[in-house]
């Protein structure tokens, strides 16, 4: 490669050359043309290049033109390929914004893509789009009224502590409006059917725990009461740990020692209620990590509530505190078990508790009972329940087990109890393990959210009727497919 001439550089043209490629020996004595840049030679050199180069752009445009009308004609060129035809770029044009949904970045557009076209079929899936008051760092999901109702999104607040709730419908993720609370205690809400109140049960070990009620209007503090309270003689009082609204503007709040009660709303009067029986033995418990009840569970609609008693479980007619059956002893009294989830089928048909007995071995088991008689329908030995962290129906033939994380569950077969697939969610998700119906629940965005183009969304996918075993499901906005068959 010849060297670049630097303007310092004035023996340039006496430096020896290389010989060219093609020349003969005898041509060393030749004259060569002078490099000089005002020379005469140098300009008819670059006025013949010149004109070389526009002959061949006109030939070159020529050619350009004709293929484009062939290309444009949709003739085939002598054969059976098509003119490629290379368009100029298309202006960007920007969706409108999705109802509900956060405005388009103007500088950095997220624009929802299609599904491909060579994807599986999809399974059935909800999508809807959350506000964008949604705070990225989502912990919990409580759903009111069942598909109809209204669902609670608990976040940590983006500035200061505390947390961040947002209620919005649960059909078509409209905002009804947002409650900040101070404490990072609080530790389970609930959400009304008509989306106008909220609950939360704070944490208060020596006094008892706290039951307030908030307007979601203007997330203002209506009322407070404490259930059961605590005094340095009766600190042996069982601790409020859960609480739903049921029909009629009524809230339940249910106790560790197996009692409830039932309060008017707003006014939080005491209506009805049980008291507590469990003296010895495992008492009542939330799963702290997904906030799913483990023995006892209640109806979207709050119509049957299902409590273990110390020795198998009752159920009741919360509103009236009337008890309608109660199956047969699962344990011994006083005997000990761990218990990993419990969940009444939507219709209130249907029971379903994994548990594991310690008398004398451990035992493992799957029970389902008929809701309305007590009766058991089916008993089952899975491989392992324990280490579950939610659990709940999918459909009517299987039930869906969270073991340590709540992104992904296993599949199982409700009468064999046996894990027949997996499904998870595409990317970073939440599952609402007590969900307002029969299906998949779950929120999607984590700390992928954009509080500017949204990217979050309330998601719910519908059980299919068989499930082959080893079956993989992912579930993304897109919807719920089918990732692989592991034989």
């Amino acid at each position: 490669m010849a060297r670049r001439r630097d303007d310092d550089d004035d023996d340039y043209d006496d430096r020896p050359r290389r010989r060219r490629r093609y020349d003969d020996d005898d041509d060393d004595d030749r004259p060569r043309r002078s490099r000089g840049s005002g020379s005469d030679s140098g300009t008819g050199v670059l006025i013949a290049v010149g004109v070389g180069v526009g002959i061949l752009f006109l030939i070159g445009a020529g050619v350009a033109a004709f293929l484009l009308f062939r290309g444009e004609k949709g003739k085939p060129d002598g054969g059976d390929q098509q003119a490629v035809v290379v368009a100029p770029p298309a202006p960007l044009v920007r969706p409108a914004p999705r109802p509900n949904s956060a405005p388009i970045n103007p500088i950095n557009p997220i624009v929802p893509q299609p599904d491909p076209v060579d994807a599986p079929p999809k399974l059935g899936a909800g999508v809807v789009p959350i506000p964008p008051v949604i705070n990225p760092q989502v912990t919990q999901i409580v759903f009111g009224g069942g598909e109809g109702g209204f669902t609670a999104i608990i976040s940590n607040k983006s500035q200061g502590v505390g947390r961040q709730i947002d209620v919005v419908k649960t059909a078509t993720g409209e905002a009804r409006g947002q409650i900040l609370v101070d404490s990072v205690t609080d530790k389970e809400f609930a959400a009304s059917p008509d989306g106008k109140w909220l609950a939360v049960v704070g944490s208060a070990p020596f006094e008892g725990n706290p039951l307030t009620l908030y307007a979601v209007a203007n997330g203002q503090q209506v009322h407070q009461v404490t259930p059961y309270p605590r005094t340095p003689a009766t600190l042996s009082v069982p601790d409020l740990i859960w609480t739903a609204f049921l029909p009629e503007n009524q809230l339940l709040t249910i106790n560790t020692g197996g009692g409830f009660d039932v309060w008017s709303v707003p006014g939080l009067k005491r209506t009805a209620g049980s008291p507590p029986g469990l003296t010895s033995g495992p008492v009542l418990v939330v799963n702290g990590f997904t906030h799913t009840p483990t023995n006892f569970a209640l109806t979207p609609d709050g119509k049957t509530l299902a409590l273990f008693n110390g020795t198998g479980f009752t159920f009741y007619d919360p509103a009236t505190a009337t008890e309608t059956a109660r199956t047969e002893p699962v344990m011994k009294a006083g005997g000990s078990a761990n218990f990993s989830g419990a969940a009444l089928q939507a219709d209130g048909s249907r029971f379903a508790c994994p548990f594991t007995t310690f008398t004398p071995k451990a035992t493992a088991a799957l029970g389902v009972w008929d809701a309305k008689t007590g009766q058991r329908m089916s008993a089952s030995s899975p491989k392992n329940t324990l280490g579950i962290a939610g659990f709940g129906w999918w459909g009517s033939n299987h039930l869906l087990l969270w073991q340590g994380g709540i992104s992904t569950a296993d599949v199982l077969n409700v009468e064999s109890g046996q894990a027949v697939g997996r499904v998870k969610f595409k990317g970073i998700g939440k599952v609402g393990t007590v969900a307002p119906s029969d299906k998949l629940w779950g929120v999607t965005g984590g700390v992928s959210y954009d509080p500017v183009n949204g990217a979050a969304y309330l998601l719910k996918a519908d059980a299919p009727a068989t499930i082959p075993p080893g079956t993989q499901f992912e579930l993304s906005p897109g919807g719920l497919w089918v990732k692989d068959q592991v034989p």
